[in-house]
């Protein structure tokens, strides 16, 4: 069994996702009190560290795979006055570089934005694969969107893997046809005709998923939002509902962590 390290856990999508496909989580880095309070419930037993800049990554127990979506707000289209990574919030992405460096597992993920890739003319992407690539690994870069793994809902996001051995496995991981015809469609296609995400300024909330009724367009409940997005129900159950819509918003797609762990898993065990 691969075992597993989370930064940046939020509530637990890459994790739920990569136990969905066999994958052992050794431990979590969450530092928001509410998210974290998600995590103690559905993984008690994990050991949770807080502040990701107070860790000695030296000490800490070294899994095969370590991934995290490190904070989008100083990267996000939905932000434009953010300072992208030298913003203090993504600017935490060097403390995923310094995480790799200090234990340095066979494989990462890294997800974010596609912001990521357009701001500033694509230079915060570059810096990034600068300080990817000073770790050694080799890194391939996808966009993948969530509708094509059962969401509603269009939630494209880049998504990296690196891999310490080989320089064909990344690539493969992300890109190697599945029996599939389509790697981006590796499922059907959503139906988005019934769902929208708002965009832009104005008064719906752009993290939050909005379904087309007869009448108008109605909110998506906290539970309708954690199936549509592959969670099972009541995974954010006593929190409010203006934290439940935060928590969900910032979560990984668990469908499409469980998809590239099997992916992962497929190569190890094809080598």
């Amino acid at each position: 069994m691969l075992t597993h390290g989370s930064l940046f856990s939020g509530i637990g999508g890459f994790d739920l996702g990569f136990e969905r496909a066999g994958i052992k989580t050794l431990w979590q880095v969450e530092n928001d009190p509410y998210a974290a309070a998600v995590l103690e419930k559905h993984w008690p037993n994990v050991k949770r560290y807080g502040d990701i800049k107070a860790i000695e990554w030296e000490a800490v127990e070294v899994p095969d795979i370590v991934s995290g979506g490190f904070p989008c707000q100083d990267l996000s289209g939905g932000h434009p006055k953010g300072r992208g990574l030298s913003g203090a919030r993504s600017g935490l992405f060097y403390e995923y570089i310094k995480a790799i460096n200090g234990i340095k597992p066979t494989w990462f993920v890294v997800e974010n934005v596609l912001g990521f890739k357009r701001k500033n003319a694509g230079r915060e992407f570059g810096q990034a694969l600068i300080a990817l690539d000073a770790t050694l690994y080799n890194v391939a870069g996808r966009d993948i969107d969530a509708r094509y793994f059962g969401v509603a809902q269009q939630r494209p996001r880049t998504f990296l893997v690196g891999n310490s051995r080989s320089a064909a496995a990344a690539a493969e991981v992300l890109f190697k046809r599945s029996g599939d015809k389509r790697i981006d469609k590796t499922r059907r296609a959503a139906p988005l005709a019934v769902c929208i995400t708002a965009r832009g300024p104005g008064s719906l909330d752009d993290r939050e998923t909005y379904i087309v009724e007869a009448d108008g367009i109605r909110r998506l409940t906290p539970l309708e939002t954690e199936r549509a997005m592959g969670f099972p129900d009541n995974w954010t159950e006593g929190l409010s509902d203006t934290r439940r819509y935060k928590t969900l918003g910032n979560a990984i797609v668990p469908q499409i962590a469980e998809w590239l762990g099997r992916r992962i898993i497929d190569f190890d065990l094809a080598r």
